[in-house]
């Protein structure tokens, strides 16, 4: 492990090829400067575990291929107002000082399926479009100041909210549809549809059959 302290090092902005930084678990202190944005190519960025400071710059939000951003365990907070869409792996940024409601920004990560924002100062209540980020698989909204009602949350999303102790935990599950139940109705339905025309298909010859074997009969009876 590395103990770098001080502010994140000026030369690192120089390295525009650079796919993946992992500067975390060290002793940096101050804001993430907005240069990081220099960093284009970058699709994985880890300072959790730090003493950072300040806001997340908006210009972070340009970095078009970053698929993870862990930023955890540092004492960032102020808003959270744009974040790179192109989100998909994970977004941690657990145990900092953001306050205040969840950031709709959030609603802008379509891909993400990983969200943590655990241990923080959130308020309010849990917007109901987390319910609809389609492709996340966790969510962990613990130790918070949440407050309301949970919304319901698809069966096979892994949400945790404990800790909050004004927010409603009981039922958050109601009227929530498995993803995958709608794939299960519509492959029983085609089984149930195949069984029947195998059905026919094999029924169809004996009755073809033993209407030719009447035939006859009937001829001579004439």
């Amino acid at each position: 492990m590395n103990r770098f302290n001080g502010s994140i090092p000026d030369e690192l902005f120089q390295l525009k090829n650079l796919l993946s930084l992992n500067i975390s678990r060290n002793a940096l202190t101050g804001p993430i400067p907005s240069r990081i944005t220099g960093l284009q190519k970058l699709e994985t960025l880890s300072l959790e575990e730090n003493s950072l400071s300040g806001s997340i710059p908006t210009s972070i939000g340009s970095l078009n291929l970053l698929l993870e951003l862990s930023l955890g365990a540092n004492e960032l907070s102020g808003d959270i107002l744009l974040l790179p869409v192109s989100l998909s792996m994970a977004l941690n940024l657990s145990s900092n000082r953001f306050d205040g409601p969840i950031p709709q920004s959030f609603y802008e990560l379509t891909d993400l399926e990983v969200l943590d924002i655990s241990d923080n100062g959130f308020t309010g209540d849990v917007p109901t479009f987390l319910t609809q980020m389609d492709i996340l698989t966790t969510l962990d909204l613990s130790n918070n100041q949440l407050s309301g009602n949970l919304p319901a949350f698809p069966q096979d999303m892994r949400v945790n909210a404990t800790g909050n102790k004004h927010l409603k935990l009981s039922d958050h599950r109601n009227g929530a549809v498995r993803r995958d139940s709608i794939v299960l109705v519509i492959v029983g339905a085609v089984l149930v549809t195949d069984a029947i025309v195998a059905g026919y298909l094999w029924l169809a010859p004996k009755r073809f059959n033993q209407v030719e074997d009447e035939t006859p009969l009937a001829e001579e009876g004439v």
